[in-house]
């Protein structure tokens, strides 16, 4: 899993993917340093014995003379940035200034990727964030009780498509469909933003499709699906949401199946024999 028995850091984004992360780790009887990012980081981060470090987005030499201050080798990141807000910020600096002036571009993918980079030169082993959390991952299969229709099979099948090629190009995860057609792609708003956009283009019946890239880098970056992406649905009259098995985290699964339930939204974990001839 990792490649010492020490204790384990967490450079924590915002989102539920870090509690839930941190509280595995403290679960499976490894240390735990967490690195907050102010403006970032729940401070729901925080409980009781648990050291939790705050600082700035950019001060990335501080973040690094902290783990090592602490003894840490194996680390984990976990959770989104908001990189756009960041990017005129005062705090950038010094060497985090080196690193993305280094990098081709400045998608959030291309810099998280920078800053993985950056910590391993600096001796740290960055594990997968799914190796701590695998009882998250669904597997193959209809997870809810309600049966998706032909048409809404059809329609995962279309959106796969389209949503392996946004992965690969590196644009978005989440591709969201209607009757054949894109409704609309994730790209920097986030899943729930993009799912909310098309209901107000399409209205009721629109099916979401989330996957991962096939070079995807599970260091940094975790297709994850919560209590508030169900919720998006909801609201956007969203019929049928699909996720890549194995390959997308399910924060908190029994609310999520209980949100469906409610709200008349099919759950499926798919992969591409699941779909087979539909592709």
């Amino acid at each position: 899993m990792t490649h010492t028995t020490g204790p384990v850091g967490i450079v924590a984004g915002y989102g539920e993917l870090p509690i839930v992360l941190a509280a595995a780790v403290e679960n499976a009887g490894r240390g735990l340093v967490v690195i907050a990012l102010s403006g970032e980081t729940s401070p729901d981060i925080e409980t009781p014995g648990r050291k939790v470090l705050w600082h700035q987005v950019g001060q990335f030499q501080s973040i690094v003379d902290e783990l090592r201050g602490a003894g840490i080798s194996d680390l984990l990141m976990a959770g989104k940035i908001d990189h756009i807000s960041h990017m005129g910020s005062k705090h950038i600096n010094g060497r985090l200034s080196e690193i993305l002036a280094d990098l081709d571009d400045l998608r959030g993918s291309t810099i998280l990727r920078g800053l993985t980079d950056a910590f391993e030169k600096e001796g740290f082993f960055l594990a997968e964030t799914t190796r701590f959390v695998p009882d998250l991952l669904p597997e193959v299969g209809l997870l809810t009780e309600e049966q998706p229709s032909k048409a809404q099979m059809k329609d995962v099948a279309f959106g796969w498509r389209i949503a392996k090629e946004m992965a690969r190009l590196d644009i978005g995860q989440t591709v969201i469909v209607k009757d054949l057609s894109v409704i609309s792609v994730e790209a920097v708003e986030g899943t729930d933003n993009a799912i909310r956009r098309a209901g107000g283009l399409a209205g009721e019946g629109i099916v979401a499709v989330k996957v991962s890239a096939d070079d995807h880098d599970f260091r940094f970056d975790v297709p994850t699906v919560g209590t508030k992406t169900i919720q998006a649905m909801a609201e956007a009259g969203g019929k049928l949401l699909a996720v890549e098995a194995g390959k997308c985290i399910l924060l908190n699964r029994e609310e999520i199946l209980r949100l469906c339930r409610e709200n008349g939204v099919v759950l499926v974990s798919a992969d591409e024999d699941f779909l087979g001839d539909l592709l």
